[in-house]
C-alpha cells in the first residue's frame, strides 16, 4: 500500500525515474505492520491518484538499498524518516558500519511528553508504536553518526500548526493548476475531505511529516533544539511505544524545541509555487 502510495506520487508530480524499493510487512518484534485506518483505508485519505505503470524496483529491498547507496556516496546520502524506523534499523543490523556512511538523519517520531495527546495511544505516537524495537536500535546504537539524529517529534508538531492563511494561498493557487506541486498540496490539504478535516483545528492546520522534510532542507527555521539520549522505549504493556528522553550533551539525538512557524509556511508556499 504504502510503495503504490509513492509510486502514484512520484508518477502525479512527473518525477517517475526516481526509485522506490520495498519494505518488510514485519516489524522487529515480528508482528505484521498494518495501518491504524486514520488516514482512510488506503493510508492516504482515501485519495486515488491517477493509477501509474511505474513499479517498486526488484532488485534490491529497502534495507539493502539503503546500504548500497551510502557505500556508493559515503556521507553524501541523507535519510529524511516519517514512518517507523524498521527498515533502517534492518540496515544497521545488516551491517554495523551503516551509521557511520550516513550523511544525516532527520525524523519524525516519537513523543517526548509523559502523556500523548490525539495519537494512536495516551502514552505513544504512531511510529514509535509500530515498532519500538526499531527506535531502540536506532536510539542506542547510532554513536557514528558524523551529526545527531535530529528530532521532529510529535509534541513539537501540535505546539507548532500551520496558519490558515497558508493553507488558504495552496488552496486557491493549487485550484489554477499552475504546477503539479501545488496541485497535490491543494488535494491533501482539502478540508472538503472528511479525513483530513481532522487535520483542521480552531489555532491551525496539523502537519507532522512536513516539519523533518523543511527541516533538513531549511534548518533556519529551527529556533530551539537540544542534545538528548533514549532513556527508555516501552516495548510491552500499556505503555507499549512511549519514549523517555534525557538531556544529554553527548545524545544519539538532537530534540527539535520551536520551530518558526510563519517562516516555515512562506518557506512551504514559495517552494510549491517555484516548483
Amino acid at each position: 500500500m504504502i510503495t503504490l502510495n509513492a509510486n502514484k506520487i512520484l508518477s502525479f508530480l512527473k518525477n517517475g525515474h526516481i526509485p522506490v524499493y520495498g519494505m518488510g510487512s514485519y516489524n522487529l518484534g515480528g508482528k505484521h505492520i498494518e495501518s491504524d485506518g486514520y488516514f482512510g483505508e488506503n493510508a492516504f485519505a482515501n485519495i486515488e491518484l491517477p493509477a501509474t505503470t511505474k513499479n517498486s524496483e526488484t532488485d534490491m529491498f529497502s534495507p539493502t538499498a539503503m546500504i548500497h547507496y551510502v557505500r556508493k556516496y559515503p556521507k553524501q546520502v541523507h535519510f529524511i524518516c516519517i514512518g517507523p524506523l524498521t527498515n533502517i534499523a534492518l540496515a544497521f543490523l545488516l551491517d554495523n558500519e551503516f551509521p557511520s556512511l550516513v550523511g544525516s538523519i532527520s525524523i519524525m517520531g516519537s513523543d517526548s511528553s509523559s502523556t500523548t495527546f490525539m495519537n494512536v495511544t495516551p502514552y505513544a505516537e504512531f511510529n514509535a508504536h509500530v515498532d519500538p524495537w526499531a527506535f531502540k536500535i536506532v536510539g542506542e546504537h547510532f554513536t557514528t553518526l558524523q551529526t545527531p539524529i535530529i528530532l521532529f517529534d510529535w509534541y513539537l508538531c501540535w505546539n507548532n500548526l500551520l496558519p490558515f492563511e497558508m493553507i488558504n494561498k495552496v488552496q486557491e493557487y493549487g485550484c489554477l493548476k499552475q504546477n503539479t506541486h501545488l496541485e497535490l498540496m491543494a488535494i491533501i490539504t482539502d478540508s472538503r475531505n472528511e479525513i483530513l478535516r481532522k487535520n483542521f483545528w480552531k489555532t491551525g492546520f496539523l502537519t507532522a511529516d512536513l516539519f523533518a522534510g523543511v527541516g533538513f532542507h531549511t534548518p533556519s527555521i529551527i529556533t530551539g533544539r537540544k542534545r538528548v539520549s533514549l532513556e527508555n522505549i516501552e516495548i510491552s504493556g500499556e505503555k507499549f511505544g512511549h519514549t523517555i528522553y534525557k538531556d544529554d550533551t553527548s545524545g544519539v539525538f538532537e530534540l527539535i524545541t520551536s520551530v518558526d512557524v510563519p517562516k516555515m509556511a512562506e518557506l512551504v508556499l514559495k517552494v510549491l509555487l517555484d516548483a
